[in-house]
């Protein structure tokens, strides 16, 4: 057979899987020394198939009276504590009211240590989180993360957590730190603990080699990546930031959590905040007339869960 298109994906240099597109015929997709045939087709002249490229979530909670993850990856969370939920808009929003200062906090979701989610340590990832806080205290703003101290990766999320602003700080496991707070210091947007409602995106893009945040679509910050190493996403919290427990959201209302396992872009930010049924983030690849298209979800899911074993196994 000849191929009428090849393509290989890569991601950060790293080669995921390849593929070649036959006329009329199957094309065989290399994970390893597997070989995996996948059907394409042809419509109105143009090829169009699954390709396994497409971004998506890999968790997606609405908190509609639950964690359940509604991404198609089974990662449901386990609401710790008494958190109650509460009506806004057509559904419900899990609202958090930890104590106050160095107490630990009693109210959080704990995300699963799955394989989908450790994956992502080395990749780009990006989280967006729909919530309300109508804490001023300048004190309880811990809103999602761990934070294993200097010594080891930190992922958190702060709202109005010893600074008026909102910002996040990532540290990687080689030491290297980065954090948006220099950044969105006396920016008026980036206080938002003020009893609305606000989106916080925060996306880690080792291609483009930033930590971007965004508040309701606008970017405050981009800090250069510098070297940052992998970057643990175990023991994630909701609520709350893992091992360090105290300063737990207080307050505050959530009604939206994502996980994606690619980088949004601004755009895709913007339609994320702006529309309700907000579309993932979508690639497509033109080889002469031949059109390849987005990846079906669970054709994606087994080249991350294959890239996760072997980063375990390594």
């Amino acid at each position: 057979m000849i191929a009428d298109a090849c393509f290989d994906k890569t991601q950060h240099g790293v080669l995921l899987y390849s593929f070649m597109l036959v006329k009329n015929h199957k094309f065989d997709h290399m994970e390893g020394s597997s070989r995996i045939p996948i059907r394409a087709w042809c419509i109105s002249g143009h090829w169009d198939l699954a390709a396994p490229c497409q971004a998506g979530l890999v968790v997606q909670y609405n908190f509609d009276g639950n964690a359940v993850d509604s991404s198609g990856e089974g990662n449901d969370g386990t609401i710790v504590g008494s958190p109650i939920f509460v009506s806004w808009l057509s559904g419900q929003a899990i609202f958090f009211n930890n104590p106050v200062g160095l107490q630990d906090a009693t109210q959080y979701v704990a995300l699963p240590n799955s394989l989908s989610i450790l994956a992502l340590q080395n990749w780009s990832l990006t989280v967006a989180i729909q919530y309300l806080s109508a804490d001023t205290t300048i004190n309880n703003g811990r809103l999602f993360g761990r934070d294993s101290g200097p010594a080891g990766s930190s992922f958190l999320f702060d709202v109005n957590s010893g600074a008026a602003e909102t910002y996040v700080n990532v540290r990687g496991t080689n030491g290297v730190f980065l954090d948006t707070l220099p950044s969105v210091t006396g920016n008026p947007v980036a206080l938002t603990s003020d009893g609305k409602w606000h989106w916080g995106v925060f996306v880690l893009d080792r291609t483009a080699g930033d930590l971007r945040q965004y508040v309701d679509a606008q970017l405050l910050a981009t800090v250069p990546l510098a070297g940052i190493g992998p970057v643990l996403l175990s023991d994630l919290n909701i609520g709350r930031v893992s091992m360090s427990t105290a300063f737990g959201a207080r307050e505050v209302k959530m009604d939206n959590f994502r996980l994606y396992d690619q980088p949004l872009t601004d755009s895709e930010v913007h339609a994320l905040v702006h529309s309700t049924a907000v579309p993932e983030p979508m690639s497509a690849v033109l080889f002469g007339i031949g059109l390849v298209g987005l990846a079906t979800r669970e054709y994606h899911r087994r080249v991350r869960r294959t890239a996760a074993a072997r980063m375990r196994s390594s």
